[in-house]
């Protein structure tokens, strides 16, 4: 009653659950890593590492030399050693968000069905939805990479869910949809450390 969902036979609020605007970390980081004299250049197309006494990094705009590397790039991993293809692979994700409603703002994130769908809303009041992978079988979309594109079958299942368990945003137009990558393994655990064979590269990356 408090929420407005329809169709739940229950659930489970945690208090010392929460959420947090990723944009906003990553800028965040960036921020800090300048002040700390980083330099940040985007758009570089890394294609390998080699190790010959130092590291060389090769990428389309030349090598780089560094005394160590972190491969933080999540989903392309084995795209940068092939040797992770086998731990760690990508699956899509895709979300939509609506126009904003009036009323009583969700002040929380929800996640339902084991996470297969999660939403939010916007502190203006939008709703951004997200899940319905399941829709996609029998893969659910594990092994997809290519995010310039959005599933239908995902898209229509999203909103039939809206329509039916949150009517209070089943009438807001749709005013965007999006798909991403993530990186899952196969343990569920991610992977963080030294990368096998090497004291000089590290890994952080497999967050599933």
């Amino acid at each position: 009653q408090r929420t407005g969902f329809r169709g739940f036979a229950g659930g489970w609020f945690r208090p010392g659950d929460g959420m947090l605007d990723p944009a906003r970390l990553c800028r965040g980081l960036a921020r800090a890593a300048t002040q700390a004299g980083a330099r940040i250049v985007s758009g570089i197309r890394v294609h390998g590492i080699d190790e010959d006494g130092g590291l060389r990094v090769r990428t389309h705009r030349g090598d780089v030399r560094a005394e160590r590397v972190v491969l933080a790039v999540n989903a392309a991993l084995p795209r940068v050693d092939e040797r992770f293809a086998a731990s760690l692979y990508p699956v899509r994700a895709q979300m939509h968000v609506t126009a904003c409603a009036e009323g009583p703002r969700l002040p929380w994130p929800v996640y339902a069905h084991h996470g297969y769908e999660y939403w939010r809303q916007a502190p203006a009041g939008e709703l951004l939805f997200g899940g319905c992978r399941w829709a996609e079988e029998p893969d659910r979309e594990c092994g997809v990479s290519d995010d310039t594109c959005v599933s239908e079958p995902i898209f229509s299942a999203q909103r039939d869910f809206v329509r039916r368990h949150l009517p209070r945003f089943a009438s807001l137009p749709v005013t965007a949809a999006w798909a991403g990558i993530m990186a899952f393994t196969a343990d569920s655990m991610p992977l963080v450390g030294a990368v096998p064979g090497s004291t000089r590269q590290f890994v952080c990356a497999g967050w599933n």
